[in-house]
C-alpha cells in the first residue's frame, strides 16, 4: 500500500468536482452613491465616495488591518439554508483625513415576507497585534479577531492606510420561505451615503436543529468571572455562564461541562441539568466524574440520565485524570476505561492519545490531535469497530489547519469538511476562554484585548471568544474564529443531508451496492484539498464546493433520480458516468449519453467529453417519460503530472551504510527481509519507554547535499510486521538557520508501505536543509521497522 505524510495525499484524483452555482458570497456590481455619481471602480479595486473606500472581500478572507484588500466593490450576495448564519464582511478605508462612518442596515424582505428584525446582526472587526508569529507563512501585523456588536446606525472611525472590517451576519430561521430577499447597507461618511445592496438566497431546506456532530469546547467559567469581576455562586455568576454557555450553543462550539458546576449531588445535578438536556439545541455533554469516583457517585449520575432518558447526549471526557496520557499513566486509563465500561457501556469516553496497542482493548473512542492524524490510523480505527475525535493541540498551525489568530481563516472552515470526510465522529478544544496568561507556572493577568499569547508562543490558542465587560457586554464576544468553526460545521451539515439524498436515491434507483456513495462525493473533497497539510486557500473554490453541495440536495429530492460520477480521465477529455433507470435519457452538455452497463436494477450512462486541462461546466439534463430535470456539476481536468526520476540516497547493502546516520536509543542492523532494493533492509527498533527516540540523517553528510529545491518526494519502503494498531513516526525536517517543520506524522500500516513525504509542503527553506529526523513518542511497547530504499523522486 502507498501511505504519506499526511491525510488523503494518496487520494490525489485526476478529476475532482465541484460546484456549478456560484460563490456563496458573491461579489457583483451594484452598489449607489447618494448624493453623487458613483466612482469608476475596475474589479478587486476600491470604490470611492465622499472620502470613503470601500471592499468586499470573501468571508473566508483574513485582511490585516494594513495590508492592501482586495476583492470587487459592488452587491453583497448571500446565500443560506433554514437554521443557518451566513456572513458577509466589508473593509472601510478613509481616502483622505480620517472619518467618522455611520453604518446602518435594512431588513431582508421578499416576495414572501420578511426575515425577523432581529436576523441581520452589525459587528466591528477588532485588531490585536501579533508579534511573534505562529508560522512562517502568516506574518506579524495586525490581524482581525474580535467582532464586537455594532447598532444599526453606530458609527466606527476610519483613517486612511489601515483597514476597519464590518461583519453583517444574517440567520435563516427554519422554514423560512425558500426564494430571494433584498436589502441595503448603508455607510454615511462626510455628507455623502454609500448604499450596498444586500441580496440573500434562501435555499430550499433547513438545516437540523439538533447538529449531527458532537463537540466538546471547554469554557473555563473560573476565569471568565474575573474577566468579568463576578463572584462565583452569586446570581450574577449564574447568569453569565448562562450567557458564555448558549452564546457556544448557537456557534455549534457546545461546552463540555454545563454551567451548573460538576460537584453537585447526583440526583440535584440531574434535575438542574434537565431543561438544558431536554432542549433540542444542546447536542452533547460531559458526564460529571466526581474526581474519579466512577463507580460512586458517576454511577448513580449515570443511572438517574438513563432512567430519565437523557444519557445518549452525554461523553466521559477524564480530562483532568488521563489527559494525553503517557506509558506510565496507561494501567490508570485502562481502569478507567473499564469501569466507564462497566456502568455506562453505551455512552462515548473520549480519550485523549493517539491510537497505541497498549490501550487498544481498552480504549473506544480516540481523540487524536489533528498534527497527528494518518489514514492508517482511521482505517485501523474503523476495523476495529473503534470511534475517533480530534483536537488541534498547542502548536497545530499552518500547513495544517488551525484555529489560531495569524493563520488562515479558510482553513478553519475546512476543519468540518475534513471531519467529516475522515470519518472523525467529534470535535474537541481545551478552552474558548483563556482570559488570563500562563507564565509557566501559573495563570496572570492579561489584557485579551491587546495580548494574543494567553499560552506562551501561540496567538489565540485557548480563547476563541472575548470578555465583553471591556467593550460594554456583559456577556461573550465573538471571533472571526469562531464564525469559520461555526460555518464549517454548518457545512457539515449539507454534507449530511446530501448523503442521506444520495442514499435515498440508490434505494429508488435499486442500486443497492453498485455504486460506493464515495464517487459521488469524493471529488468536491479533493479540490478543496488533497491533504491535511495541502489545502486551497482560494474562497471562491469552497464557495463553489458549498453550492454544489447544496445543488445537490434540492436536485437529488426533487429532480428525475440519478447521480452522477466522473470516474476517470481520458486522453484530452473525461468520462462522465450517470447511474440512473434504464428508462431514463441522459444528455452531457448536449451530448446524448449512451448506456454502458447495468447497475442493480438500473444502469450507467456514459457520455465521452473532449476537454483540456481546467475546470469545466456540466450539464446533466435528465429525462424520463414526462419529467425532466437538470443537474449542473463542475470539473477539474488535472493536467498529467510528469515522470518522476529516482535519486537514490540508502538502500542499506553495506555495513558503511548504516554508518551514514545518528542513532538516539534506536537499534538498527541489515537484514535480508522484506528488501524493496538489493538485498538487504535496515531492520530498526525503536525502544519502549524512551523519550523521542530517533534515526538523523545530515542532509550534506547523509543525503547528498543540502540544497533540496529540486526534489519534489522524499520517499522510502518500510515493512511493519506488526497486525493490530498501526504505529506512527514523525518526520522532522531541521533547516540549517535552526528553523523546523515537524509537521509530517508517518503511519506504518501492517504489511509492506511506500512513504512518500512532499517536500513542496515542508516549511523550511529547502535549499538550506540541515538535517531530517525520523522520530517516535515514547512508546510502552517496542516498535519493530524494516526501512529500505530511501530516496528522492524529482520531476523528469
Amino acid at each position: 500500500m502507498t501511505t504519506t505524510d499526511s491525510a488523503g495525499a494518496s487520494r490525489r484524483e485526476v478529476l475532482s468536482l465541484g460546484a456549478a452555482l456560484g460563490a456563496g458570497l458573491a461579489l457583483g456590481a451594484g452598489a449607489t452613491l447618494l448624493p453623487g455619481a458613483p466612482a469608476s471602480a475596475a474589479p478587486g479595486r476600491p470604490r470611492t465616495a465622499g472620502g470613503l473606500r470601500y471592499w468586499l472581500p470573501a468571508n473566508t478572507s483574513k485582511v490585516l488591518r494594513d495590508e492592501s484588500p482586495t476583492g470587487a466593490p459592488g452587491t453583497i450576495e448571500l446565500s443560506a439554508a433554514g437554521n443557518e448564519y451566513e456572513s458577509a464582511q466589508l473593509l472601510l478605508r478613509a481616502a483622505g483625513d480620517p472619518l467618522e462612518a455611520t453604518v446602518s442596515v435594512s431588513g431582508l424582505r421578499g416576495p414572501h415576507g420578511a426575515l425577523p428584525a432581529d436576523a441581520v446582526e452589525l459587528f466591528r472587526q477588532h485588531y490585536i497585534q501579533v508579534t511573534a508569529p505562529e508560522n512562517t507563512r502568516y506574518p506579524a501585523g495586525w490581524y482581525p479577531d474580535a467582532l464586537v456588536p455594532l447598532r444599526s446606525g453606530g458609527t466606527v472611525p476610519v483613517t486612511a492606510g489601515q483597514n476597519q472590517g464590518l461583519w453583517l451576519r444574517v440567520r435563516v430561521p427554519a422554514g423560512q420561505a425558500a426564494g430571494p430577499y433584498t436589502g441595503a447597507l448603508s455607510i454615511t461618511a462626510a455628507g455623502t451615503t454609500l448604499r450596498i445592496p444586500v441580496h440573500l438566497t434562501v435555499r430550499d431546506f433547513d438545516l437540523p436543529v439538533t447538529t449531527s456532530a458532537p463537540t466538546a469546547f471547554t469554557i473555563w467559567y473560573d476565569q471568565v468571572a474575573w474577566a468579568h469581576g463576578v463572584t462565583a455562586g452569586t446570581e450574577e455568576y449564574a447568569a453569565l455562564m448562562d450567557r458564555y454557555y448558549w452564546f457556544q450553543v448557537e456557534q455549534r462550539l457546545f461546552p463540555d461541562d454545563l454551567p451548573i458546576g460538576t460537584d453537585l449531588a447526583p440526583a440535584e445535578w440531574a434535575e438542574r441539568a434537565e431543561p438544558y438536556l431536554t432542549d433540542e439545541r444542546v447536542r452533547c455533554f460531559r458526564i460529571p466524574y466526581y474526581g474519579g469516583d466512577i463507580l460512586g457517585r458517576t454511577a448513580q449520575l449515570v443511572g438517574i440520565l438513563r432512567a430519565k432518558g437523557l444519557l445518549h447526549k452525554g461523553f466521559f471526557y477524564l480530562g483532568g485524570l488521563i489527559d494525553e496520557p503517557k506509558p506510565a499513566d496507561y494501567d490508570r486509563v485502562r481502569e478507567l476505561c473499564r469501569q466507564v465500561e462497566q456502568i455506562a457501556p453505551e455512552v462515548p469516553h473520549v480519550v485523549t492519545t493517539t491510537p497505541v496497542a497498549a490501550l487498544a482493548d481498552d480504549v473506544a473512542t480516540w481523540c487524536v490531535p489533528f498534527g497527528h492524524y494518518g489514514q492508517p490510523m482511521t482505517d485501523w480505527v474503523r476495523s476495529a469497530g473503534k470511534h475517533a475525535w480530534w483536537y488541534p493541540l498547542v502548536g497545530t498551525s499552518w500547513p495544517l489547519p488551525s484555529v489560531f489568530i495569524d493563520d488562515s481563516l479558510l482553513g478553519t472552515r475546512l476543519i468540518g469538511w475534513l471531519q467529516h470526510d475522515l470519518g472523525i465522529e467529534g470535535l474537541l478544544y481545551w478552552s474558548t476562554t483563556i482570559f488570563e496568561k500562563w507564565n509557566g507556572t501559573a495563570y496572570v493577568p492579561r489584557d485579551t484585548w491587546a495580548d494574543p499569547t494567553g499560552y506562551p508562543k501561540t496567538n489565540g490558542d485557548g480563547f476563541l471568544l472575548y470578555p465583553g465587560k471591556q467593550v460594554g457586554i456583559d456577556g461573550p464576544v465573538g471571533t472571526l474564529r469562531a464564525e469559520a468553526l461555526r460555518d464549517g460545521l454548518e457545512d457539515l451539515e449539507y454534507l449530511v443531508l446530501w448523503e442521506s439524498r444520495i442514499a435515498a436515491v440508490t434505494d429508488r434507483l435499486g442500486l443497492g451496492d453498485a455504486l460506493d456513495h464515495r464517487a459521488v462525493t469524493r471529488p468536491v473533497f479533493d479540490r478543496l484539498y488533497t491533504a491535511l497539510n495541502d489545502y486551497t486557500e482560494d474562497p471562491a473554490r469552497l464557495a463553489a464546493a458549498r453550492d454544489e453541495v447544496a445543488g445537490q440536495i434540492v436536485d437529488l429530492a426533487r429532480g428525475v433520480p440519478a447521480l452522477v460520477t466522473v470516474p476517470s480521465a481520458v486522453e484530452h477529455g473525461v468520462l462522465v458516468d450517470v447511474y440512473a433507470a434504464a428508462t431514463t435519457r441522459v444528455r452531457v452538455n448536449g451530448r446524448h449519453a449512451v448506456r454502458h452497463r447495468a447497475a442493480g436494477d438500473a444502469a450507467v450512462w456514459r457520455a465521452a467529453l473532449p476537454l483540456p486541462a481546467g475546470v469545466h461546466q456540466l450539464d446533466i439534463e435528465l429525462t424520463d417519460g414526462a419529467r425532466r430535470s437538470h443537474q449542473h456539476r463542475q470539473v477539474l481536468v488535472a493536467a498529467p503530472e510528469p515522470a518522476l526520476r529516482t535519486v537514490p540516497v540508502n538502500d542499506f547493502e553495506t555495513d558503511a551504510d548504516l554508518t551514514r546516520m545518528t542513532l538516539n536509543h534506536v537499534t538498527v542492523t541489515r537484514s535480508d527481509q522484506h528488501a524493496t532494493s538489493g538485498s538487504c533492509s535496515l531492520a530498526a527498533t525503536y525502544p519502549a519507554n524512551v523519550a523521542w527516540p530517533g534515526i538523523s540523517f545530515d542532509a550534506a553528510k547523509h543525503l547528498g547535499g543540502a540544497d533540496w529545491s529540486a526534489h519534489h518526494y522524499l520517499a522510502f519502503d518500510a515493512y511493519n510486521p506488526n497486525d493490530g494498531v498501526p504505529p506512527v513516526l514523525y518526520a522532522k525536517f531541521h533547516g540549517a538557520d535552526g528553523s523546523a517543520d515537524d509537521k509530517h506524522p508517518v503511519w506504518f500500516a501492517p504489511g509492506a508501505n511506500e512513504i512518500r513525504i512532499d517536500l513542496h509542503r515542508v516549511t523550511i527553506d529547502r535549499t538550506a536543509v540541515g538535517r531530517l529526523e525520523l522520530y517516535g513518542f515514547q512508546s510502552f511497547d517496542p516498535v519493530p521497522l524494516f526501512l529500505d530504499n530511501l530516496r528522492f523522486l524529482d520531476e523528469s
